[in-house]
């Protein structure tokens, strides 16, 4: 939900140790990030069929995203990235903004065309804060400014630019509203 990796291949070993069935739901790896399904013990021909064009992909959705990571953080004062802000996803940016409502902010996401979401992309369609946030110990009043934004191969730094510029516009005219008691 947050971008950040974790070790799945040790995880998946000390489960199996212990009897434990373990699952992952990787998708957001897949043909992003190496993947050694063998080390991780499943098995899947869409694995194989991902890894064969992944150093290209990895490569543009990694720039995508520092791109969008970067445009965000100087263009948008206090938006603070959550999760680690190195050993992240490829192309994953998930942002905190303080003074933000998320829920208004992803509607107006919504009508300008972008997708957004609050939180995971399981639960992209709720509007509750964020367990994995919560988890964190993210202070109550930034769980529900959370922003999560996914770039994938076929997005452009174009793409990248327009959603920054209406992101940096729709916060200031929230921040500025909720200044004036509105």
């Amino acid at each position: 939900e947050i971008g950040t990796m974790q070790p799945v291949s040790e995880i998946a070993r000390v489960a199996k140790e212990k009897g434990v069935i373990f699952h992952s739901d990787a998708v957001q790896t897949a043909g992003r990030i190496p993947v050694d399904v063998r080390e991780l013990e499943v098995k899947g021909k869409a694995a194989e069929m991902a890894a064969e064009k992944m150093a290209e992909r990895y490569n543009h959705i990694q720039a995508l995203g520092r791109y969008l990571i970067n445009r965000v953080q100087q263009e948008i004062p206090h938006a603070y990235i959550s999760g680690h802000h190195q050993e992240r996803l490829p192309g994953h940016a998930s942002f905190v903004l303080p003074g933000v409502d998320g829920t208004s902010l992803l509607t107006l996401l919504n009508e300008a065309g972008i997708a957004a979401s609050g939180s995971s992309a399981c639960s992209s369609n709720s509007f509750a804060e964020s367990h994995v946030l919560k988890a964190t110990g993210l202070r109550q009043d930034f769980l529900n400014s959370a922003l999560r934004l996914s770039l994938g191969k076929d997005n452009t730094f174009r793409e990248v630019d327009r959603t920054v510029e209406i992101l940096a516009e729709l916060i200031t005219r929230q921040r500025l509203l909720s200044m004036l008691g509105t």
